[in-house]
């Protein structure tokens, strides 16, 4: 018995924005990394605050 539909599109659609947000993070890591952004400038770019973004770049070993 089924209790849901798989819905393919729908996954492979979530997996690319995750996937793109996770280039973004580490793309702006990189950046405060080498000094040419502060947290909060990077923050800023994704529309996060700060302590959401400095949270999502520690969930994916960037910090």
């Amino acid at each position: 018995m089924c209790l849901f539909k798989f819905d393919k599109e729908k996954y492979e659609n979530t997996l690319k924005r995750e996937s793109e947000k996770k280039g973004s993070i580490e793309t702006l890591i990189s950046l405060v990394k080498k000094g040419l952004l502060t947290l909060q400038q990077a923050a800023e770019q994704l529309d996060m605050s700060t302590e959401k973004f400095e949270k999502e770049a520690k969930n994916l070993d960037l910090l």
